[in-house]
């Protein structure tokens, strides 16, 4: 199940290709032998520069409802990623982390900071307005930070979107 103590504590390090049912792993790194279902999903993974557009950002672990959660993201990339809490980060320290992570719910953030509802359910937006074709194939990864009081609960996996 999504959202326990051990989910995504593993050293990207120590990833191996394949979990034990031949499921290919992805970042954050899973310790178990059988990978997790992702937790975060978006219907979309692109945007066009011309005419800009939005990201949904879904999460779904229903053993965190209640929980707060904070949405941050990269343009640097997933790896080698960032110790955070006892958890491996799936995003590399940059300027868009760091906005990310001091503006949420402000400009093209949307809901970006708040509580996962009692069916462990939450959703966060980017809205980009339309942007220079000079960030012509940049690709933003984003990824949900689940807190419970100060402490940090859970990392999801990140999320790609890619700008055409």
């Amino acid at each position: 199940m999504v959202g326990r103590a051990i989910d995504n504590r593993g050293s990207p390090s120590n990833l191996i290709a394949r979990d034990f049912l031949g499921a290919l792993r992805s970042l954050p790194a899973d310790p178990g032998a059988v990978t997790n279902r992702v937790a975060l999903q978006s219907p979309n993974a692109q945007i066009g520069l011309a005419t800009g557009g939005s990201q949904q950002l879904m999460f779904d672990a229903p053993a965190l409802a209640g929980a707060s959660y904070h949405v941050l993201g990269s343009v640097t990339g997933t790896t080698p990623g960032a110790v955070l809490g006892g958890f491996m980060l799936p995003l590399n320290v940059d300027s868009w982390l760091v906005a990310t992570l001091q503006s949420p719910n402000q400009g093209v953030l949307q809901n970006t900071l708040g509580t996962i509802d009692a069916a462990g359910l939450a959703t966060a937006t980017l809205q980009l307005p339309p942007l220079p074709a000079a960030l012509h194939g940049l690709v933003l990864q984003h990824c949900l930070v689940a807190l419970q009081g100060a402490s940090i609960a859970f990392v999801s996996n990140p999320v790609s979107l890619s700008l055409q």
